[in-house]
């Protein structure tokens, strides 16, 4: 009896320690990817904000905007750096720094040049530059749209693994 009662507790003991275990990876899995979410959600307000400076033609406010999007992008890259990866999973973070240099990437190639276009007098502001402006963004959407089916490959992947729910924004 006392072998029964004994088994009993260590089977129950194992099982509850299994579970707690397991959702506690699961928890700290989802904080990982929210953080990363998070420094992810912080760049593309910026980028938004830098976006809608272009309906104005305001050079200072582009510029601005334009600063506070590039500084948010290497301060977002530098706290990723400083990240361990998640029980030795890479991926997840490889793909979330390469998503952050695609963004300074077109910060300082194509939204660079759409700024100066965009400065332009707009009696110098041609039919040439507004087609630039529009290969430009395309330009931007392209790459930014590639790092992120990537980004979220890999966070399937990861939830997946460690059981988290994805919220879809």
């Amino acid at each position: 009896m006392f072998k029964k009662i004994f088994l009993y507790f260590i089977c129950t003991f194992a099982f509850i320690m299994f579970f707690s275990c397991n959702n506690s990876t699961s928890n700290d899995a989802a904080k990982y990817n929210d953080s990363l979410v998070s420094l992810q959600l912080s760049i593309a307000d910026k980028i938004d904000a830098l976006d809608s400076t272009f309906a104005d033609y305001k050079s200072d406010k582009m510029d601005k905007a334009y600063s506070e999007a590039m500084k948010q992008v290497l301060t977002s890259i530098e706290k990723v750096n400083k990240m361990n990866a998640f029980k030795d999973e890479k991926e997840i973070k490889e793909a979330m720094l390469k998503l952050f240099e695609t963004y300074k990437s077109v910060l300082e190639n194509e939204y660079s040049k759409i700024i100066a276009l965009n400065k332009l007098a707009e009696t110098k502001f041609s039919l040439s530059d507004e087609k630039k402006v529009d290969k430009l963004s395309s330009d931007i959407d392209n790459k930014l749209d590639s790092a992120i089916v990537e980004i979220e490959k890999k966070q399937k992947e990861f939830a997946t693994k460690y059981k988290i729910k994805l919220e879809e924004e």
